[in-house]
């Protein structure tokens, strides 16, 4: 299973965001944030994957650039992380 989508301990510690590794693959550079790319597999607007992760137990961080989302419950994030990687996986 490709494992692009991974959980990372944010500056604050026991805070999880959940990242696109874009070392894990061949990507093209882009002028955005590789954030939107989980929006994006998913089907959603950045702003509604946003509601998203907030419904599943994320707080929103970021007056500033991207806005995105943080868990307190690491569990909660990895499964989101799977749930990525799956329909990654299934794309290729």
């Amino acid at each position: 299973m490709s494992k692009v989508f991974k959980v990372q301990e944010s500056a604050t510690a026991g805070e999880y965001m959940v990242i696109f590794d874009v070392f894990a693959v061949d990507v093209q550079p882009i002028s955005s944030s590789y954030n939107v790319v989980a929006a994006r597999l998913l089907g959603f607007t950045y702003p509604d994957y946003l509601r998203y992760c907030k419904s599943r137990g994320a707080e929103l961080r970021g007056k500033q650039g991207y806005t995105h989302a943080i868990w307190k419950n690491k569990t909660i994030a990895e499964s989101l992380v799977k749930e990525l990687n799956k329909i990654w996986e299934e794309a290729e």
